[in-house]
């Protein structure tokens, strides 16, 4: 059990569902984790922390790839700005992270993000 409060209702039950720092959401573990904005500064440090990994990892002298953060890309759309473009045998991959909480459908909510972004 985790101590968010409707986790914790289940058990006693709690005078209000409302976040704690937020006041705006139910206090869910996804909430917490992956909406509050109170979290905003430490969910944008884990993405960037995880990026930071990824092109630390791409960028050996063994890999011999090139790694453009944040690049700008025009569309047809409008400006897109992925995490990394990767440049590897004259094709460019395009990575995009996101940090999202396992829960009713969240993963699956970020995965269609990315793909329609």
């Amino acid at each position: 059990m985790t101590g968010d409060r409707v986790s914790l209702n289940k058990a006693i039950p709690q005078r209000t569902l409302t976040c704690t720092k937020c006041k705006t959401s139910v206090e869910t573990l996804t909430h917490i984790v992956g909406q509050c904005t109170t979290k905003k500064t430490q969910r944008i440090r884990r993405h960037d922390d995880i990026r930071d990994f990824i092109t630390k990892k791409l960028t050996t002298e063994e890999m011999a790839l090139q790694v453009i953060e944040e690049a700008s890309i025009a569309t047809s759309s409008g400006t897109l700005k992925p995490d990394l473009a990767v440049i590897s045998q004259g094709r460019v991959h395009v990575v995009d992270i996101t940090v999202r909480h396992e829960d009713t459908g969240y993963l699956e909510e970020g995965r269609k993000s990315k793909i329609n972004k």
